[in-house]
């Protein structure tokens, strides 16, 4: 991706239709009276103290250089007493940096607008990886000359070559993206509009590559894989408004492209030479295109009275051709693919219908009815595997052959509600909602959920405004079938053996395991709020909420899930020239499943006795809290505006197991913690010139044990070497801005 090159082409094209358009409006280059120009021009130099990747994530700076940067906003109008309603606008940001963006558009107030856009869009991981692969960036990575390998990353070159054959390497990706359309008023009731939009996408993230037949003796590594990717997104929408009825009908159409279709790596270590594990494969994100087709209508049946109804069609193909089983030619491959490639389809159809209406001054109603589908016609065929190129080909008969398996899901949702206006300032609203939902080739065919709810919002005094809500929730399913996925995926000349002979080998997860999107659940949800004006110069609001869900039919699984939040705001108006803002936030999110270790026997069978001495339950328990102050001061009347803001962040993850097993051991907590503290100052030179100076101070410390590692090596499993994200940054701006 050549981003220069495309931001010069776009920055030339705006700036060579600037004028044109000018002269178009009004007939001629020179300037008139009828015309309105409001420009502003920010030039500047900034620099950054680090350039360090996490600092910068979004910025794209790399390095500690020196950088200039410019801001245009051009906007020219016909005066308001003109008889013309032409216009021009142009926008460009973040010139000469990564992330630099334009926009212009011109058109006829009232009858169309044409417009084109360019947007650049870094997203910088991490500089500080290591490989000892070659060849990163691209589709196939080897290992360099004399590289020793071994059965554990520990035990690779011990005398020192394999820190001498590890390469730099930086994560990170780039995207540029060019649009352009139009709208145009066909009549003062139907407009027509369109637009095209194409992103590329390029750079370098990680991936896990395995070599194993089995989860108990994988290797693995983290490679670096390469992103090369084309998406097309082009709209057409055309829209009716009148005094009743509103319509609008859009078709989407979106296409993606990737230039890479899979990723190959020599594999580093020795535990399949037998076989003949030389190499390992896997396919890449595959081409595919997604169409969607959608009408909307809203109509006042009466005064009181509004009808709603919406419908979206969609459709979504994949059809790559299949990567063959293995790229290694001494391993056994007893049967063909059974077809060229997925030949994937969904359909999808979304309907939803709801009326609003006021029966009385005091009472409203409100219902609505959804229905979606989703129909996965890929067909479904038997699939042999050769488990991450490493082991050979299981016959069709065997357990690792394996049928796709195309799920398909239905919905039906009806939503009531009705409310009541109590007095002048308190209102009254209750609600039930109801769900089923019908799934395929799942554990459980059909759920269903009934919520009920209540809410009231309420002006207690003049100052003083609150609300506060409950929602309770219970779904149920039908019979949980531990086995389905298992025996739907599996040919008939295997299940009529296996079924009868071993009927515990169908169970591939413990039947007591219950999976929680669909597991039977009560909820519970309370929420509020409080804003309280005591005078004109100070606003206090708290806001709040508690989600509290009991999987209480979940033997082993997810057994209780809550979510609590809490947050106060504040803004005071100090003195003249002063304001005052500040804001704190904590979230606490805890989850418990409960496991049973099997400790190498097979998978006990509904019904049996699970043995509680090999239960184990663990519990994730996140907080986080932010805190943020701001500071407005008119240091010098109609000269000086100074801002200082302040943010303090820190997140905390613990994670307790609780069991008897020997050998368990507790695993570290896993913190973040930021403080951010900036100056913004604007002096006014003349009224058309300010001289402008930002500032920035961040530092970030993380405690992740899974990057506090020396040379980030495992026995199984090396990674790319990155370390916790720890910066401690500065960043300053200063730049001139004219309007003229």
């Amino acid at each position: 991706m050549n981003t220069s090159k495309s931001t010069l082409l776009l920055a030339s094209a705006a700036l060579c239709a600037w004028p044109m358009a000018a002269a178009a409006q009004q007939g001629s280059t020179q300037p008139s009276p009828d015309v309105v120009t409001i420009s502003e021009v920010e030039v500047g130099v900034g620099g950054v103290s680090s350039g360090d990747f996490y600092f910068n994530e979004y910025t794209g700076i790399e390095d500690t250089d020196p950088y200039f940067f410019g801001n245009i906003d051009i906007t020219q109008r016909a005066a308001y007493d003109s008889d013309s309603a032409r216009y021009v606008e142009f926008l460009a940001t973040d010139l000469g940096l990564p992330t630099q963006s334009l926009y212009i558009e011109t058109g006829l107030q009232g009858s169309f607008s044409v417009f084109g856009e360019y947007d650049a869009i870094p997203h910088l991981r991490f500089d500080d990886g290591q490989t000892p692969f070659s060849g990163a960036g691209g589709t196939n990575l080897s290992l360099p000359p004399g590289f020793v390998r071994e059965d554990s990353p520990a035990l690779m070159n011990p005398a020192g070559e394999f820190t001498a054959s590890l390469q730099d390497l930086d994560i990170k990706t780039e995207r540029e993206r060019i649009g352009a359309g139009f709208s145009v008023n066909l009549s003062p009731e139907w407009t027509l509009s369109t637009s095209f939009r194409s992103e590329e996408k390029d750079g370098i993230e990680a991936i896990a590559g395995l070599h194993g037949p089995s989860g108990g003796d994988y290797r693995a590594a983290i490679l670096p894989r390469p992103v090369d990717y084309t998406t097309q997104e082009a709209e057409v929408a055309l829209g009716y408004s009148s005094d009743r009825l509103q319509a609008n009908f859009r078709y989407n159409l979106s296409l993606f492209d990737n230039n890479e279709n899979s990723l190959t790596w020599e594999n580093p270590y020795t535990t399949y030479d037998a076989v003949g594990a030389f190499e390992g494969r896997m396919g890449l994100e595959p081409n595919n295109s997604a169409h969607n087709l959608s009408a909307s209508v809203g109509y006042m049946v009466a005064d009181q009275t509004r009808l709603t109804g919406n419908l979206t069609m969609g459709r979504m193909i994949q059809d790559d051709d299949f990567l063959p089983y293995t790229i290694n030619p001494n391993l056994s491959v007893p049967e063909a693919l059974p077809r060229a490639s997925l030949d994937g389809e969904v359909n999808t159809i979304r309907a939803n219908i709801g009326v609003t209406t006021r029966l009385t001054q005091d009472i409203d109603l409100k219902a609505a009815y959804t229905y979606d589908d989703r129909d996965n016609k890929t067909p479904r065929d038997t699939f042999l595997t050769v488990p991450n190129d490493s082991e050979d080909q299981a016959a069709i008969n065997e357990d690792r052959a394996r049928i796709n398996m195309p799920y398909s899901k239905q919905s039906h949702k009806v939503e009531l509600e009705a409310g009541y206006r109590v007095s002048a300032g308190t209102r009254l609203s209750v609600g039930y909602d109801f769900e089923a939902i019908n799934r395929d080739l799942s554990e459980v065919e059909d759920t269903q959920e009934h919520t009920i709810g209540a809410k009231v919002r309420s002006s207690l005094t003049e100052t003083v405004s609150a609300s506060l809500g409950y929602d309770y929730a219970t779904r149920t399913g039908s019979t949980y079938v531990s086995n389905l996925p298992f025996i739907a995926s599996h040919d008939d000349a295997y299940l009529t053996d296996i079924t009868f002979t071993f009927p515990d080998e169908t169970y591939e997860q413990n039947p007591y395991l219950r999976k929680f999107y669909f597991a039977d659940r009560d909820s519970h949800l309370l929420k509020g709020g409080l804003t309280w004006f005591p005078n004109d110069l100070l606003v206090l609001g708290l806001n709040g909420s508690y989600r509290l869900s009991d999987y209480g039919d979940s033997v082993l699984g997810l057994t209780e899930s809550n979510y609590g939040s809490a947050t106060i705001d504040a803004s005071y108006e100090a003195s003249r020239g002063v304001s005052l803002s500040g804001f704190f936030t904590y979230e606490t999110m805890e989850n418990v499943q409960v496991g049973w270790d099997r400790q190498g026997f097979n998978i006990i069978l509904p019904g049996d006795t699970i043995d509680t001495a090999n239960l184990w339950e663990e519990t994730v328990a996140d907080q986080s809290m932010v805190a943020g102050v701001e500071v407005g001061w008119a240091a010098i009347e109609n000269s000086l505006d100074i801002v200082l803001d302040y943010t303090y962040a820190r997140t905390e993850t613990e994670i307790d197991f609780a069991t008897n097993i020997a050998g368990v051991l507790p695993l570290p907590d896993l913190t973040s913690q930021l403080h951010s503290f900036g100056v913004n100052a604007d002096y006014r030179v003349t009224d058309g010139v300010t001289a402008r100076l930002g500032y920035r101070y961040e530092i970030f410390e993380v405690d992740d044990f899974a990057l506090d590692v020396d040379e980030n090596l495992g026995d199984r499993v090396f990674g790319l070497g990155n370390r916790e994200p720890d910066y401690d940054a500065h960043a300053v701006a200063v730049s001139m801005v004219v309007k003229f």
